[in-house]
C-alpha cells in the first residue's frame, strides 16, 4: 500500500496532503525517512560550514593596514572592507540556498518514491546534475530578493516550492520547472498560503526543539508538499 493510501485509509484518517498525512507517513516509514533525512543533511550542513569558512578566509585576505606604537609599526589585520564584506555577505547566502536547495532536491526523491510505494532509490542519484541548474538559478533568486527588503525573497520562495519537486520528478528544465511552480501555487494560492503558514509553524516548532526537531520537522512539511503535488496529478 502506498503512502498515499495510507495516510488516507480509514474515516479518521488525515486527508492526503497536509500536515498530519505528513506526520502520518513519518510514522509509517521512519527508519526509511528519518535516516534519508539525516544522510543527506549532515554531510550537507558539513559542506556548508566548509563553504562559509572558505568565503570567510577570502573576505578578510589582503586587508592588513598598519598600526602605530610609539615608534614601532605593526602589520596586522584591519578587518574586511564593505565592499569585501557585503561580498561575503551575497556569497554565503547564495551558497546557503543552493546548497539547501539540493538536499531538498534528495529528499522529494526519495519522498516521491515514498508516496508512490516505490522501492528506494539513491538519494544521491543522477538527479544531482539534473537539479543543480534549477538550484543555481533559484539560489540566485532568493538571494537577490532577501537582500531586498526580504519582501521578494519570501514570495519567489512561495511560488518556487515546488520547482525541485517538478524538475526532479518530471525532469522539466530550470525555466519550464519554476513556471509549473508559479502555475501550481498561482491555481491554488488561497490553500497554498494557508499551507505555508502551518508549515512555518511547524518548522518554528522544531527549530524551537533544540534544532534537532527540524530533522523532523522538515520531512513532515516536505512529504506533505509532495502529497499535494500527487493530488494535483
Amino acid at each position: 500500500m502506498t503512502v498515499s493510501a495510507v495516510v488516507s485509509a480509514g474515516a479518521s484518517g488525515p486527508p492526503s496532503g497536509t500536515l498530519r498525512a505528513g506526520w502520518r507517513a513519518v510514522i509509517a516509514q521512519p527508519e526509511r525517512i528519518l535516516v534519508t533525512t539525516i544522510a543527506l543533511a549532515v554531510p550537507a550542513i558539513a559542506l556548508h560550514v566548509l563553504v562559509q569558512h572558505l568565503i570567510g578566509v577570502w573576505v578578510v585576505r589582503g586587508t592588513e593596514c598598519e598600526r602605530h606604537f610609539g615608534s614601532a609599526t605593526l602589520i596586522a589585520d584591519c578587518g574586511p572592507t564593505n565592499g569585501a564584506a557585503g561580498a561575503g555577505l551575497l556569497l554565503g547566502l547564495f551558497a546557503l540556498f543552493v546548497i539547501g536547495h539540493l538536499v531538498v532536491a534528495g529528499m522529494y526523491r526519495c519522498f516521491l518514491d515514498v508516496v508512490d510505494g516505490r522501492p528506494a532509490r539513491n538519494p544521491y542519484g543522477g538527479y544531482l546534475l539534473r537539479v543543480l541548474p534549477t538550484a543555481l538559478v533559484l539560489g540566485a533568486a532568493l538571494t537577490i530578493g532577501t537582500l531586498v527588503m526580504l519582501v521578494p525573497g519570501l514570495v519567489i520562495g512561495f511560488f518556487t516550492r515546488y520547482a525541485l519537486l517538478f524538475a526532479v520528478d518530471r525532469e522539466l528544465g530550470v525555466l519550464a520547472a519554476i513556471g509549473a511552480s508559479f502555475a501550481f501555487c498561482g491555481t491554488r494560492l488561497l490553500s497554498e498560503a494557508g499551507f505555508v503558514l502551518r508549515a512555518s509553524g511547524v518548522l518554528l516548532l522544531g527549530l524551537l526543539c533544540l534544532g534537532a526537531g527540524l530533522f523532523v520537522a522538515i520531512p513532515v512539511v516536505l512529504i506533505a508538499q509532495t502529497l499535494r503535488y500527487r493530488d494535483a496529478g
